[in-house]
């Protein structure tokens, strides 16, 4: 999976907002009949998510342009347990009635 983010600059009341990008990344794999899923990410690859805006206020402007910290990699484990179907068949003891509707 490759997650891409982007927000064209904007205002937003009082408030411009910058252009921002974001791109993520996630590889997966499932073993044992899909019981254990292995999962493989990374989150803000190109270390650009930013977070930039300019407040414009009656009596000043207030400004912030900062490196959000979301770069990160990981791996993820799942195992799932009990995952083959139940060996219930049923008897069919509402068959009559739903017959009778």
């Amino acid at each position: 999976m490759l997650y891409l983010h982007y927000s064209t600059s904007h205002d937003y009341g009082f408030n411009h907002y910058a252009h921002e990008l974001n791109v993520n990344a996630r590889m997966q794999k499932s073993f044992l009949d899909g019981s254990l899923i292995v999962s493989l990410f990374a989150n803000d690859i190109f270390h650009n998510l930013r977070e930039r805006w300019t407040g414009y206020y009656p009596i000043t402007t207030t400004g912030k342009d900062a490196y959000v910290y979301t770069q990160s990699i990981g791996l993820s484990l799942s195992y799932d347990f009990n995952t083959t179907r139940s060996k219930y068949k049923g008897t069919g003891a509402g068959n009559a009635e739903k017959n009778r509707l």
